[in-house]
């Protein structure tokens, strides 16, 4: 996924109403799957708490976070390209990706399209963690 455009007025939503919720595990075990279900766990009661619809749940099972080629992340993308929701919402920033140029990157791309990338974690203060 290659950025070269360089964005001239740079939008975000307002307020997120619906959200593409994103989930990933590297590994295919039962415990991956286990993870993943935890992951979504956590989405849907953030989702809920504030009050946001999930548009579409997406994932990708046994796929490495240091690489941003990856078949859910790339659907979900897509998605959020074609303004199918407000934002990209991962229980931690690791599920999203591994590398912080990769997460730039991402940040980059939701920038540009106008669009929001949140992770659960990040959205909590230390008190509420």
């Amino acid at each position: 996924m290659q950025d070269t455009h360089t964005p001239t007025a740079p939008t975000t939503p307002a307020r997120v109403r619906a959200v593409i919720a994103y989930a990933r595990s590297g590994a295919t075990t039962i415990e991956g799957q286990r993870w993943l279900q935890r992951q979504r766990t956590a989405i849907q009661a953030e989702a809920d708490f504030k009050g946001w619809t999930v548009a579409a749940w997406t994932c990708d099972l046994g796929q490495p976070g240091t690489t941003l080629d990856r078949p859910g992340l790339k659907q979900t993308l897509a998605m959020l390209a074609e303004h199918k929701a407000d934002a990209l919402v991962a229980s931690e920033e690791g599920r999203l990706a591994r590398l912080r140029s990769h997460r730039r990157q991402l940040e980059r791309v939701a920038q540009r399209q106008g669009w929001r990338l949140l992770t659960i974690r990040a959205l909590r203060t230390p008190t509420e963690a």
